[in-house]
């Protein structure tokens, strides 16, 4: 038996079976000129997954991380930019976090209360570029959350190469009717168009599931994944932790927190609770919309939240390098602190897997 508080992790491999259909939640209606747009699996989703394999919920998850056959993927944090025109090619650049200017508004700045207005953030990133998008491997993600291997400035072509990919699913459509629910006959004019997701080879997503109780043993089986009746394959994995490690100082106790997975935060201005943490700076490409139903009735348990989308970053300082270090050490390669389960059942459901580096 597991010690009483004690957690155990286990991986669960989750291999799609077939393209993905997941929606962002937004209405849609079937029609000649309607389009369902499928969007990357939430973390709820595979929250989904894990409650089917192991005929309950756990008590919380971590990720899923994407795996390119054995390589753990990580969505491109949003200070990568590409930058240049047409006369100097494709360049990508990691934009500087430096002071802000006492004179520059940001919509990101709070607004003022009766007692006062919050702290102003201190810093920005600076610089033009649109973010890259796509993924990074756990070795470039290392080298990032380092600083050090990939330091602010221009990235040179065949250091980034190495540790990108620029897509692990591509754009699939299909056409559908609807129909009527008695007489199964199809309905006039309800043609429509759903974007699927086709993974590419080698996809898989590896999910921790923590227990509070020794967990049974459970076999591999194949489960839904999304909506459209698409199925993925679950397997309990032996897997390593597929989080690349912190770094081991925090010189001037500065923390640069990555977010993984979305985050459902109270605030878009998130800071960890019983801390002396500031917030300096915030780079957030957002928000993104995330659905969640019930299999048994989606109708009645359908939800429509906003979250801060995975790639975002939350630039922090606490007053000493050894309480950034403890503070890291603690929730990196978890979820962000601060989020009760009373308030909201699903934020443990994988949301705010979080990473920590240096800034």
């Amino acid at each position: 038996m597991t010690a009483a508080g004690q957690i155990t992790r286990t991986w669960l491999s989750v291999e799609p079976l077939d393209s993905l259909m997941v929606r962002d939640g937004r209405r849609f209606a079937a029609g000649d000129s309607s389009v369902a747009a499928g969007v990357a699996p939430a973390p709820s989703t595979f929250g989904g997954v894990v409650k089917r394999v192991y005929g309950g919920e756990v008590d919380r998850i971590v990720g899923p991380v994407a795996h390119l056959y054995d390589t753990p993927m990580f969505p491109t944090p949003v200070d990568v930019v590409e930058t240049g025109d047409l006369a100097r090619g494709r360049r990508l650049s990691r934009l500087p976090l430096l002071p802000r200017p006492e004179h520059e508004i940001s919509d990101l700045d709070p607004a003022p209360t009766e007692q006062g207005a919050p702290p102003r953030l201190s810093h920005a990133l600076a610089g033009e570029g649109d973010p890259v998008g796509g993924w990074l491997s756990a070795e470039g993600m290392a080298a990032w959350l380092n600083s050090g291997a990939l330091p602010p400035g221009e990235i040179e072509p065949e250091m980034w190469a190495p540790w990108a990919e620029t897509a692990l699913w591509h754009p699939e459509p299909h056409v559908g009717i609807a129909r009527d629910p008695v007489s199964g006959t199809v309905l006039d004019g309800m043609f429509y168009r759903a974007g699927h997701l086709r993974p590419v080879d080698g996809l898989r997503f590896v999910v921790g599931c923590d227990h509070r109780i020794q967990p049974r043993e459970v076999p591999a089986t194949v489960v839904p994944l999304g909506g459209r009746s698409r199925m993925a394959s679950a397997t309990p994995v032996q897997a390593a932790d597929p989080f690349p490690r912190a770094p081991e100082e925090f010189p001037g106790g500065r923390v640069v927190v990555y977010l993984a997975t979305p985050a459902l935060v109270r605030e878009v201005r998130w800071v960890p609770p019983g801390t002396s943490a500031r917030l300096c700076g915030l780079a957030v490409a957002g928000p993104q919309a995330v659905a969640t139903a019930s299999p048994e009735d989606p109708g009645s348990t359908s939800r429509l939240m906003w979250a801060v989308p995975a790639g975002s970053l939350y630039f922090l300082r606490f007053d000493s390098p050894g309480e950034a270090q403890d503070w890291a050490a603690r929730f990196h390669g978890g979820l962000l602190p601060g989020l009760p389960r009373t308030d909201n059942p699903v934020v443990t459901a994988g949301f705010g897997t979080c990473l920590t580096g240096r800034w």
